[in-house]
């Protein structure tokens, strides 16, 4: 499962990045009455990392599973592991085969050139953190190991930490950097390392993007799929309230983390202004992908326009910042 060479069985139901597909093409991998009902669409789990390293060859098994248990350098200092006997080893196993919503493979660029040129296309846009160390990985990158999650209705968020300690194992043996393809971010070799070591926080899982000028400008997360939500955008705000707009979707990121997913056509309340998360984007099997924040029309609206606009939220987003500063600024675009 974790050698380089491609398993013929497993490459014939996967892509290179483990997506499931079942033989109707409904993306689960069942069929007939053992398939499952339709989850909702808050509750699928998509986490994505691949490891570009320097080294050719994938590490053995037993020097792989030493390094995430007992020589983990993250393991508790005053004792104990991060995947500890029994239930911690049971994790790694799943990841690295047992179960068939994880999905492991190293690969060689003549195996899946696909897989170099779109690090070619993020980068460097998606590595602001690099130093020169990094760039010489990228240029010289032998081996790129994929690292996939695709689950439903997990009861925690055991599966991204047992992904990130894979991550890093392999960017830690293999000499790598570390593309969070779902965040947009290309860690570098030591940067990813300080990751590890901080708590978990939405910052090193979700960022916020930003696109177009004016009033067709939009701050977007990227990262919330992770944790089972669909990603959330803003439309036309103002540009003195883009910290506060960020930090509005920084706070979607923490109450994501925390289990509390957003939904199509529910209400949210930010500083005292009621706001409805319209759907702007579907995936292929019709789950949500992308909820746009608008000003909540009332209860009785059935349909609400994605293009209604946030003013309501934006004056609340500003009286906010006013009760602290102690100052009103005007709006410019």
């Amino acid at each position: 499962m974790i050698e380089p060479e491609r398993d013929e069985e497993r490459a014939a139901m996967s892509d290179r990045d483990g997506e499931k597909a079942g033989p109707e093409g409904n993306g689960d991998g069942r069929e007939g009455a053992d398939a499952p009902l339709e989850p909702p669409a808050h509750a699928r789990i998509d986490v994505l990392y691949r490891v570009f390293a320097v080294k050719k060859a994938m590490p053995p098994l037993e020097t792989l599973l030493k390094r995430l248990t007992g020589g983990n350098p993250y393991n508790p200092p005053e004792g104990g592991y991060v995947f500890p006997p029994g239930a911690g080893m049971r994790r790694l196993q799943d990841a690295l085969g047992a179960s068939p919503d994880y999905f492991v493979m190293g690969y060689h660029r003549e195996e899946a050139p696909t897989l170099w040129e779109e690090l070619a296309a993020a980068y460097p846009a998606e590595a602001p953190g690099f130093d020169d160390d990094d760039h010489l990985i990228v240029r010289n990158a032998n081996l790129c190991v994929v690292i996939r999650a695709q689950l439903v209705n997990p009861e925690d968020n055991m599966y991204l930490e047992t992904l990130c300690h894979l991550a890093d194992a392999f960017r830690d043996l293999q000499r790598g950097v570390v593309w969070d393809v779902r965040m947009g971010r290309i860690w570098g070799e030591r940067e990813w390392a300080d990751v590890m070591q901080a708590p978990l926080s939405p910052l090193s899982h979700v960022q916020v993007e930003r696109s177009g000028e004016g009033p067709e400008r939009i701050l977007r997360t990227r990262g919330l799929v992770k944790f089972g939500s669909p990603e959330l955008e803003v439309k036309g705000g103002p540009a003195h309230l883009e910290r506060e707009i960020e930090g509005m979707l920084l706070d979607a990121a923490h109450a994501a983390m925390r289990g509390d997913i957003f939904e199509p056509d529910e209400a949210i309340e930010v500083h005292g202004a009621r706001l409805r998360a319209v759907a702007v984007e579907h995936d292929e099997q019709g789950a949500v992908r992308r909820l746009r924040l608008v000003d909540d029309p009332g209860p009785e609206a059935e349909h609400v326009d994605p293009e209604r606009g946030m003013q309501q939220g934006f004056k609340a987003l500003q009286a906010a910042r006013e009760a602290i500063e102690g100052k009103r600024w005007e709006w410019q675009w």
